[in-house]
Formats: C-alpha cells, structure tokens, sequence
C-alpha cells in the first residue's frame, strides 16, 4: 500500500533452509510488517526500509551417520524455537512490466526476543519477482 509518493507499507514472509552433507539442517520461517521509502527512477525504482515481525528456527544436528531405521539415535539434537526479529534492507526493483517487477534485495535479520548460539544470522541477498496491481 502506498501513502504519499514514497512511503510504502506492506507485509512480508520468508522461508530459507540450508542443508548440510550428513543430513543435518538449520532452516528459518518468518514474517512480518513491512514499511519503506521508494524511489522511481524511470523503470528502476530503490528502496530502503526494514520489517518487525516473527518467526521460528529448526536446527537439526547429525553427530555421527545413522546405522539403523527404527531405533532411537541418541547421537543427534534438535532445536526448535520462536523469534520476534527486525529486518533492515535495501534493494532495487526493475519493472518488466506494469505489473511485473523483477526484485534484488539484501536484508540482515536481528533476532531481539530470544538470542541463541545457533540462531543463523548475516546477509542474505535475495532475488525474486513482485507481482503489483
């Protein structure tokens, strides 16, 4: 939703997962209220502006490879937890077309309500499409 000529507010959400090579995985939901200031630039338009919302994270840590099905591993941890985080961003859209916009955006996620040891945090660079009416 837009309000003046550069301020918009909206929501976001996202689901990231990374795996690694002995099965184990770390994988992060989240989502939220987004506010930001847009500038057009011909069919370019930038932005900055950031996202308060929440989300949870899975961990799931292999210590060693499995040997058997059906018999409980006690050399393996899991972790699964809930956040409210803040997002700063920037980023730049390019209209295809009046309703089509290809999207490249690189945020860093803050997690404020429960730091963890595990909790992944840095850039992320994401690309995608927003599709406007």
């Amino acid at each position: 939703m837009h309000f003046g000529k550069h301020l918009r507010v909206g929501a976001e959400g996202y689901f990231s997962e990374h795996k690694y090579k002995n099965d184990s995985y770390v994988s992060v939901g989240w989502g939220g209220v987004l506010v930001d200031c847009a500038w057009k630039i011909d069919k370019f338009t930038l932005f900055a502006g950031g996202t308060v919302g929440g989300g949870s994270q899975q961990n799931l840590t292999i210590f060693t490879k499995q040997k058997n099905d059906y018999i409980v591993d006690e050399i393996m941890s899991y972790r699964n937890y809930g956040f409210m985080c803040i997002v700063p961003f920037v980023g730049f859209e390019f209209a295809m077309s009046k309703n089509i916009h290809l999207v490249f955006k690189p945020d860093y996620m803050v997690n404020v309500s429960n730091p963890q040891d595990d909790f992944v945090t840095g850039p992320r660079f994401y690309m995608g499409f927003t599709f406007c009416r």
